[in-house]
């Protein structure tokens, strides 16, 4: 390679190529400040000596609390601007795969093999194994300067990491680990995902099912794949109904072993298809599919049936109904196997128990077509890549009810699904409420309900969120313009515990979400899609978002345009003062000027169905289909 002069001159990065013959592609100029953290590598057209140059670092420099480096790839020299761990991670990475995992009451033994591919000797220090920060073990690893293909490790020993059972559980540990390989260049910490086995399947939805699984001290633990076939460990407290006898009995491997596989048996011969309807957690029957599922019961060519906890408040509501069927009864763990839809709000996991240690249970789900009824208008947050409901996932709907066209445009390009897959009928929920059915007369009433932030999950510090910060802000606003007994706060399941320490505690609302929203004239919220429940019974939305970048950077960018919003939008708390003012006078919300008729037709193009018939039209679809 010719002589090369780097440098930076302010915030220019330049390149030059010193050579007798000087012509204009040997000079270089970039922009650093157009790197960012999805473009932070550029490929030049600047080719390298391939018998003496290839992969070296040429420059290395911080600008702006950024690194800057120049390396020479296999044929072109790299360009890179960001954090110093997102451009080691593009120079080199541990390969690491586990070849026998066995999880026991002792702890976790993981036997691993793999090596280093690092083309640049980059300046490391440690390779190790890690399940979450608290639980590291560090392993040799060999390096190499070119990629290894898997088959020579066949014969190679493998090298084994333990962590003890008590060090892995602890209070508030992360539920999903995926084990990793935590490789230490100039005090970077570079992570990647440790493979599990030699026959890695990419995208195979059975990698969920667990493999191994275990109850110790209150803890239900179990070992799975994730989607691209990595080692995952999954532990969390069990619930009250994992401890009794009953439940331990009927979720005896063996015992599942022979209802999967006579359940498999008896829908493969079976005339009639099996369906099986529920809600939220299998303890709910106010989201319309319930009233679907009374739709069905008596069709001669389905069997139909409704699950629900028998401890939930709503059971009492509905448990003479026929094909009623109880939660963790015999009959329900035989629908279970023996089902052939199910046709929910929610997705498959909450029939039974969300990461249940149950592999047979785990494994029919995938067995089985699932039908996504929805419980609130999918035009708000976006479904990001971790979401179940992407296809391929977990819980990738075989058809999907939506409300609108636009609805249906933007769920097809969001989760992959096919249009075809997408039934523009309406949500079930919508059919059990009356379109506009408050009014300027209604009671003034204030709804608040803000979104818990998955970033915030383990501040140590409630006061500190800003879900307690923003809720507080809003609720001292509202108290300027009407007295506190006409403002109710929802909290998140979450944190309800924690709100009721606070000083709004007797304003926060402890019963069902649908009811409060019937009577609220005004709703204010950040992102939660209940905005659509709240203006379809004539409420006003107001949406809150003072977090609006650090949110968008972290769950990626709302769906709707700015001319889309169904209320008015504040980014600050002085701002939200004035609407208030605007709005509210002598203690009475104006409620056409929170609803307006713009609103009113932005509404509509995203909720279509104002008819109170959307379970007529779910209904007649699934008979088209002959699912019902």
């Amino acid at each position: 390679m010719s002589e090369l002069r780097i440098y930076i001159d302010q915030d220019e990065l330049t390149i030059e190529k010193i050579r007798a013959r000087h012509s204009q592609e040997d000079t270089l100029v970039f922009d650093l400040n157009d790197f960012d953290e999805e473009t932070c590598t550029i490929t030049t057209k600047m080719s390298v000596n391939r018998q003496k140059d290839t992969h070296c670092i040429l420059f290395q420099q911080m600008w702006n609390e950024k690194l800057v480096l120049v390396y020479c790839g296999q044929k072109y020299i790299h360009v890179g601007c960001g954090s110093a761990e997102i451009l080691y991670q593009k120079m080199g990475r541990p390969y690491v795969f586990s070849t026998s995992q066995r999880l026991t009451r002792r702890g976790l033994k993981i036997k691993i093999k793999g090596y280093i591919y690092d083309p640049f000797n980059l300046p490391s220090t440690s390779c190790s194994i890690m399940v979450d920060e608290n639980n590291k073990q560090e392993v040799e690893l060999q390096k190499s300067l070119k990629k290894i293909p898997k088959y020579t490790f066949l014969w190679k020993p493998s090298q084994t990491v333990f962590f003890k059972m008590d060090k892995l559980l602890y209070p508030n540990a992360i539920i999903n680990c995926n084990i990793m390989s935590d490789w230490c260049v100039e005090g970077h910490e570079l992570l990647h995902p440790v493979g599990c086995g030699y026959l890695r399947k990419n995208g195979d939805r059975r990698n969920y099912v667990p493999f191994q699984s275990l109850y110790y001290k209150g803890w239900a633990l179990h070992l799975r794949k994730t989607r691209a076939g990595n080692l995952a460990f999954i532990r969390r407290p069990m619930e009250e109904i994992e401890k009794k006898l009953d439940f331990r009995i009927k979720e005896n491997p063996l015992i599942d072993w022979a209802m999967y596989h006579l359940g498999k048996w008896k829908r493969a011969w079976s005339q009639k298809p099996v369906n099986l309807f529920y809600e939220k957690f299998a303890s709910k029957s106010e989201e319309g599919a319930f009233d679907l599922f009374l739709k069905a019961r008596d069709n001669t060519t389905s069997n139909n049936y409704f699950i629900i906890d028998p401890t939930s408040s709503d059971y009492e509501k509905i448990k003479n109904e026929k094909n009623v069927v109880k939660k963790w009864s015999w009959k329900y763990y035989w629908l279970l196997f023996a089902s052939d839809h199910f046709i929910a709000t929610e997705a498959p996991i909450h029939i039974n128990i969300v990461r249940s240690n149950n592999k047979y249970f785990r494994k029919s789900t995938f067995e089985k077509k699932f039908i996504f009824l929805q419980h609130g208008v999918t035009y708000l947050k976006r479904h990001g890549v971790n979401s179940p409901f992407v296809s391929g996932k977990e819980a990738t709907p075989n058809l999907m009810v939506v409300g609108s066209e636009k609805e249906k445009d933007i769920v097809s390009d969001m989760l992959g699904l096919k249009e075809e897959q997408l039934l523009v009928t309406g949500l079930p929920v919508f059919s059990n409420l009356k379109w506009e059915s408050m009014d300027q007369n209604s009671d003034d009433l204030v709804t608040v309900m803000l979104t818990w932030k998955p970033y915030e999950e383990f501040m140590t510090d409630f006061d500190q969120t800003s879900y307690y910060q923003n809720t507080k802000a809003i609720y001292e606003a509202l108290l300027e313009k009407l007295p506190k007994e006409k403002i109710m706060i929802i909290p998140h399941p979450k944190i309800a515990h924690l709100m009721q320490n606070t000083d709004f505690a007797q304003n926060v609302w402890d019963r069902e979400i649908s009811e409060a929203l019937s009577k609220s004239k005004l709703l204010i919220t950040d992102y939660s899609s209940v905005c659509y429940n709240s203006f379809y019974q004539g409420g006003g939305v107001v949406f809150f978002q003072p977090d609006l970048a650090l949110y968008e950077a972290e769950n990626g960018d709302l769906i709707p345009e700015d001319d889309e919003y169904i209320g008015h939008r504040v980014y600050d708390l002085e701002t939200l003062k004035k609407l208030l003012d605007q709005g509210i006078h002598d203690q009475k919300i104006d409620l056409a000027f929170y609803r307006t008729p713009e609103y009113v037709d932005r509404y509509l193009t995203i909720n279509s169905f104002v008819d109170g018939r959307n379970i007529d039209r779910i209904d007649e679809q699934l008979k088209e289909l002959k699912i019902v």
